[in-house]
Order: C-alpha cells, then sequence, then structure tokens
C-alpha cells in the first residue's frame, strides 16, 4: 500500500547545508561544542532529530541533512566558542537575535544515497545550496516534523491519521551514485 501523501503549496525554498565556519573537522554538533547552537538546534527540531547530526551535519547512515535557511556559516550568527557572541553588541543588543532568524530543518536524502558517501558521483558538501522539496504524509515519523520550533507542537490530525512535513533534496545537480565494472562487462557512470 503507497504512503499517502500531497505536494504543499508555495514554491520549494533553496537551503543550505550547515557548515560551521567552513570547517573539515567541525561537522557536527559534538565536535562544535557551542551552547547557543546546540540549544538553537535542539529547541527546533528535537531531541530525536538533534541526536542524528551529533557527529556529522550529513548523516549518510540515516539519510538525514541538517540544513539552514542562511548560505553563511553558522559561526556568525554563534560565535565560536560556548559563550554567547558579544563582538559588535555594543551593549544594545543589535546582534543578539540574529541567532533567533537561523531556521533548521531536516532534509531527507535520496532513498539511494544512504550509506553511499564516496560512492556517489559528488558526495554533499558543508554550505552547499539544495533544493528542498515538502510534503504532507500520513505515515512517516515524527522526526521528520521539522521545524519543531515549539515542544507542544503538534502533527496534523486527519481522519485519526497523523500527518507529517517531509521534506526531501530535490537533487538538482543530478547525483547518481556510482557503478562499478564487474567481469569486464563496463559499467555507466555520470558525470556532474
Amino acid at each position: 500500500m503507497p504512503i499517502p501523501t500531497s505536494q504543499l503549496k508555495g514554491e520549494n525554498p533553496f537551503l543550505y547545508i550547515a557548515s560551521f565556519n567552513r570547517s573539515k573537522t567541525q561537522t557536527g554538533l559534538s565536535t562544535i561544542k557551542n551552547a547557543q547552537l546546540n540549544t538553537a538546534v535542539l529547541n527546533q527540531i528535537g531531541p530525536q532529530a538533534y541526536a542524528e547530526f551529533k557527529d556529522d551535519f550529513i548523516n549518510y547512515k540515516s539519510g538525514l541533512i541538517l540544513c539552514v535557511n542562511t548560505q553563511f556559516d553558522l559561526n556568525k550568527f554563534f560565535g565560536s566558542s560556548a559563550a554567547a557572541p558579544s563582538a559588535g553588541n555594543l551593549g544594545i543588543g543589535v546582534y543578539s537575535s540574529l541567532p533567533n532568524n537561523v531556521v533548521f530543518t531536516v532534509v531527507l536524502m535520496p532513498q539511494q544515497f544512504i550509506n553511499k558517501k564516496g560512492s556517489l558521483t559528488k558526495d554533499y558538501e558543508y554550505g552547499e545550496k539544495l533544493r528542498v522539496l515538502s510534503s504532507q504524509e500520513t505515515n512517516g515519523a515524527a522526526i521528520y516534523q521539522i521545524p519543531n520550533l515549539s515542544a507542544t507542537r503538534s502533527p496534523v490530525t486527519k481522519n485519526s491519521l497523523v500527518s507529517y512535513i517531509v521534506r526531501r533534496d530535490s537533487n538538482m545537480i543530478g547525483r547518481s551514485v556510482k557503478t562499478q565494472a564487474s567481469g569486464g562487462g563496463g559499467g555507466v557512470g555520470v558525470w556532474s
């Protein structure tokens, strides 16, 4: 039985894969050690989704990507330490609300990309721009109800069916899984 879905109205937005200071080593919430950033992510996406990004913003094992609504690195909003940023604040709170404008969104990668890091024609990159497709699905898991800006926010219920907003990468750059030649038969690859 297929999963009931319905397309959401409106344009498909561009989101950006989370990036912190263009770092290749600070790629997950536990490696950044920034209390303000961790709190913002936890409050918006909830503890179950938060746990998926402790080691990496691009979770190939689960097929999940942590995206944000800005192309700027997160350290521009959250500073580079666990303390709240104060540089440029001038004591009047000019920049204190900037972190509240960053929206975190969990995006699903195409099913065939799960556990395929290094086997794709082009792996996902931190800060990369993605076009995201959104749909309302009745057979989803709560982890995909993003953003979860409130702990009391509940999914949509209709005819006793529970619906969730699910966001997926549209694969606008045309990634694919590399084929491997075996037995001299050759394989066809996709160049990007």
